[in-house]
């Protein structure tokens, strides 16, 4: 019969300080390729083991030519959560310094749901699990172009997405599944998928409802992109 580990006990006492991870077979600063270009101009890069007072913390990098356009911090923290009602981990998501401030509501829930879809949360009894993501974009390009002429926001909300994957898999998070994120060629469409991108899991459209056929032809556009997405993440692990 197999020992199902309680969760709790990584936390220690309540005057405890958080522990990092150290398990990982990634190391300190790794970069691949985006898929179709070869010359290298093209990178996404991760760095592990920031703040060294979290469960676990990387940034993502986005670059071309060497230009850093993105630089994505996320961090977990894992926290006793000592409500008698709740048995199971408690998430909660929350996006900070981002160019576009109408939405990010709306995205904190759609990747609140993706989480709490997605992590095997009877694993971590009577425990929280903050996922803080900040943008720490430095570049040689004008400020008022970060993450708003370089990136449409659906855009930046798959590269927060990639990011808080990499911190999943890096923190050895118990996960139900491996998880994916696409975005539309049209950038008014964002799938995350499980299973090989066989299923969606959670998506955002800013399509009309009733262009049935419109959506579809995203959400497929986004499984190609997840797939691609999902391969160069599994080259770091």
């Amino acid at each position: 019969m197999s020992v199902k580990q309680d969760k709790r006990r990584l936390l220690g006492p309540a005057n405890a300080i958080s522990i990092t991870q150290a398990n990982s077979h990634i190391s300190n600063l790794e970069t691949i390729n985006k898929e179709g270009q070869e010359d290298g101009t093209n990178e996404i890069s991760l760095e592990h083991n920031i703040l060294k007072t979290t469960a676990n913390s990387s940034i993502l990098y986005n670059s071309e030519n060497n230009n850093k356009f993105l630089s994505i911090l996320s961090a977990l923290y894992l926290k006793p959560y000592k409500s008698s009602f709740v048995e199971s981990g408690v998430v909660n998501v929350n996006f900070e310094d981002f160019s576009s401030t109408n939405e990010m509501s709306t995205y904190e829930h759609f990747l609140q749901q993706f989480l709490e879809t997605s992590i095997l949360l009877s694993e971590y009894p009577k425990t929280g699990l903050d996922f803080f993501v900040k943008n720490v974009t430095i570049s040689n390009i004008k400020e008022e172009s970060i993450g708003k002429k370089i990136y449409e926001e659906l855009e930046l909300l798959e590269q927060i997405t990639n990011s808080i994957i990499s911190l999943l898999l890096e923190a050895n998070i118990s996960l139900k599944y491996w998880p994916s994120v696409g975005v539309s060629q049209n950038k008014k469409t964002i799938c995350i998928f499980v299973k090989n991108e066989t299923e969606v899991l959670n998506f955002f459209s800013k399509l009309d409802i009733l262009e049935s056929k419109s959506i579809e032809k995203d959400i497929e556009e986004c499984r190609k992109n997840a797939a691609s997405s999902r391969l160069l993440i599994r080259k770091l692990f």
